[in-house]
């Protein structure tokens, strides 16, 4: 393969891997999975990249990853109901490990104590019994609505449904998944809102007050979100993060998730790449 041509396919890789983390509708899942994707690509034997490549491409992302916390990134993933603990190599995260891990962030999120409710939350929701099952989260019935909209999977509204309001007991892993899908793992939301704002209070605008300024950029936004772009993508744009300070260390990224899914899988193909036999080849979506 020329010299070229394997540049631009690593750098789209890469292009559309950062354009997934930028995105103003990114939740923490979407990073875990994207750094993810990137290792099972560039772990598999292929002719499109030298060894030396792979190892450089490999040891950044996972230097980053040792970098995060990572209590946050595994739990976020465990509580997208599309996944469950389903991704997740069972060898380095046991069932044990991954409670540990559940309690841990929900005290430190929530401020309650963990007791034998949110243990019969956690299990069946891993094991998608009673209010946990896919039935009734009605999940095919929301990724149908979101689809047909065109819209974002919204897992904090799926999470919302099941509310009963309170914190504790088993209703805690509810207030948590709702809690951490609140979250948008980077700050373009609110860049776009202050340009929003530049636009609105121009010098010949400059006696509007805060209030009307915020409420016109509002209106603003709503009318431009009903207007279909051709840059806008339901196929390749996932649906909201911080880093927070590190807790424990866990497997590299290339032991920690299952690396026998392949490319097709539904966990992958929001970001749009492809790992065929013969080589690299990018989604044309």
């Amino acid at each position: 393969m020329k010299t070229g041509s394997l540049i631009w396919k690593v750098l789209k890789l890469l292009a559309i891997a950062a354009n997934v983390a930028q995105s103003s509708h990114t939740h923490l899942n979407h990073v875990l999975l994207t750094l993810g994707n990137l290792i099972r690509i560039f772990s598999k034997p292929t002719e499109a990249f030298d060894e030396d490549l792979w190892n450089r491409i490999i040891k950044s992302i996972e230097k980053r990853w040792k970098k995060a916390d990572q209590d946050i990134f595994i739990v976020v993933v465990f509580l997208n109901p599309f996944i469950r603990d389903t991704l997740f190599n069972k060898e380095f995260l046991m069932e044990v490990q991954l409670y540990n891990i559940m309690e841990r962030t929900y005290e430190r999120i929530l401020q309650c104590e963990s007791n034998l409710d949110f243990l019969e939350a956690f299990k069946d929701y891993r094991w998608l019994r009673g209010e946990f099952s896919d039935d009734d989260m009605s999940l095919s019935l929301m990724k149908e609505k979101f689809t047909h909209e065109g819209a974002p999977l919204d897992l904090q509204n799926i999470w919302a449904q099941i509310d009963k309001g309170v914190n504790c007991g088993q209703n805690g892993l509810v207030k948590l998944a709702v809690h951490i899908f609140s979250v948008i793992a980077n700050s373009a939301g609110c860049e776009h809102v202050f340009s929003k704002f530049g636009i609105t209070h121009t010098k010949l605008h400059d006696k509007l007050d805060p209030e009307r300024v915020h409420k016109l950029a509002v209106i603003g936004m709503e009318d431009s979100s009903k207007i279909p772009t051709g840059f806008q993508d339901s196929s390749r744009i996932p649906t909201g993060f911080q880093q927070f300070f590190q807790k424990r260390q866990f497997p590299p990224i290339g032991l920690l998730l299952d690396s026998y899914w392949t490319p097709t899988d539904s966990y992958w193909t929001p970001i749009g790449l492809q790992l065929t036999p013969t080589g690299l080849q990018l989604d044309s979506n």
